[in-house]
């Protein structure tokens, strides 16, 4: 089957995220795995990040921005004397380039804070980036922040301080931000913020929970960072959400939002995934920190009534919804018909694949696609675990499934928009008549590898990983569903 697309070109970087794409194309050698990576580069070229903000911005003698549901605002830019801007996340590198295209040499400083490991656009750095006095690099950790997120809080809350009244100050927020970004309350230190975060994301509490816990035990984040800047000084937030439902409240920890949650809500969070009953020191000193906050012996999160004296505001420019509406476009044109089931899916992972069985049943019809968005929730109790992710670990439960279905043209991909599924360094996978055909052959045991979470080398075996590298963007999950 030859492959033969608008949307590849090897000139483009932009247009090949998928690195190891031509080997999956020969080796999955049907129509519905190529229409459907096809699509997933097609959606990731157009929802990049630097496009999505040109799309957003528009700057004359004032500045106007729009959000993913064309709300605008316009801001009058006659009496700005600086432009501060704190670029933090998965897309900062996107978003801050895109930001330096439009205002140029306007910008008086600006912050980066990028993952380890994340690969810049070299010729624009060696222009822009690394060999200009204006922009601070700092490259921290994700998903468990390291000494360098300590520096980039410090970096970026010396520079908020500094801006006056008749300055407008920059945020570009997108996944990641809460990692990358920490400045634990005086009661606590690194090594307890990392301890809380692993506990937290193996113990089964959503994204949700697990910033109520992050704002409480933060001196920025919950709207506290709000609290350095002048009320009169002008303020906008550029916001990529990785969340479900959109809540800038969820996004980065709710950097540049005020806060609805109290140190209360943290406290049933402890007590509902039992961290209030394990013996470690660190858990400890965060539940005395919050119980402290109950008492109101230390300053809740920055609420509605303050947040009102202050000049903020807040737009979300992306999304998983515009994501998947890009695939949607891409497999319509094919001929495909669409059947976009969920847009904010969030259950857990057995949940989730229940349903998807009952999908494929009631719903994949010969030339159909089935897209759902969104991000499950994976638990995860046992120290020593393979290597893997939310999206790997779904397709090795769907692979007993697949078994039993004939031998058609289909493919099932879930994704990671990020580029990053759990500890493994593929983004996802895929499963196709291929999959299982190497599957039989080689007598596999699905449980064994089920068992010890190492959904990535089963899928290895299977010859069925994606490989995207950091994408530099975060849109949540894709969950593709395709039977030519």
């Amino acid at each position: 089957m030859e492959y033969n697309s608008k949307f590849d070109s090897e000139d483009n970087p932009e247009m090949n995220i998928i690195k190891n794409k031509k080997f999956l194309f020969k080796y999955h050698n049907y129509k519905s795995v190529i229409d459907s990576i096809n699509a997933l580069e097609y959606a990731f070229f157009h929802a990049s990040p630097d496009k999505i903000v040109k799309e957003k911005i528009y700057l004359s003698s004032s500045l106007t921005v729009f959000d993913v549901n064309n709300y605008c605002k316009t801001f009058d830019l006659a009496k700005v004397k600086s432009i501060y801007v704190i670029s933090v996340g998965k897309a900062s590198v996107k978003m801050l380039k895109a930001i330096y295209d439009i205002f140029n040499v306007t910008i008086k400083r600006s912050i980066l804070i990028m993952p380890k490991g994340q690969i810049l656009d070299v010729q624009y750095c060696k222009k822009n980036f690394i060999d200009s006095e204006k922009i601070t690099v700092i490259k921290s950790s994700h998903p468990i922040p390291d000494i360098n997120s300590l520096k980039a809080s410090k970096k970026v809350i010396d520079l908020l301080k500094e801006a006056k009244e008749d300055d407008l100050i920059i945020f570009l927020i997108s996944g990641g931000a809460s990692s990358l970004m920490v400045s634990p309350l005086n009661t606590l230190n690194l090594q307890d913020k990392k301890t809380i975060n692993q506990y937290l994301l193996s113990c089964g509490a959503n994204i949700r929970e697990i910033n109520t816990v992050r704002k409480h035990l933060s001196n920025i984040k919950g709207g506290n960072i709000l609290k350095n800047i002048v009320d009169e000084c002008c303020v906008i937030s550029l916001i990529l959400s990785d969340v479900v439902g959109d809540d800038p409240n969820t996004i980065g920890s709710g950097l540049t939002i005020f806060d609805e949650s109290t140190f209360l809500n943290s406290r049933c969070i402890f007590d509902k995934y039992y961290l209030s009953n394990k013996n470690d020191i660190s858990l400890k000193r965060a539940l005395e920190t919050i119980n402290l906050g109950i008492k109101s012996k230390i300053p809740e999160t920055l609420k509605l009534k303050d947040f009102l004296k202050k000049d903020v505001s807040n737009f979300i420019i992306g999304n998983n919804t515009g994501f998947c509406n890009l695939i949607i476009q891409y497999l319509q044109s094919l001929g495909y018909e669409m059947n976009y089931l969920c847009l904010n899916y969030d259950n857990q992972i057995l949940e989730f694949i229940t349903e998807s069985k009952k999908i494929v049943k009631d719903f994949l019809k010969k030339n159909s696609c089935v897209l759902i968005g969104g991000e499950i929730t994976n638990t995860i109790i046992k120290k020593n675990i393979g290597k893997g992710g939310r999206n790997q670990e779904s397709l090795c439960y769907l692979l007993d499934f697949f078994c039993n279905c004939q031998n058609e043209d289909y493919s099932v991909i879930f994704i990671g928009t990020d580029g990053i599924d759990g500890n493994s360094k593929a983004a996802g996978g895929l499963i196709s008549p291929k999959t299982i055909d190497v599957l039989k052959k080689r007598h596999i045991d699905i449980c064994d590898y089920l068992n010890r979470h190492d959904s990535f080398n089963l899928l290895s075996q299977l010859h069925s990983n994606i490989f995207t590298g950091y994408t530099g963007t975060n849109f949540n999950d894709v969950y593709l569903f395709v039977r030519k």
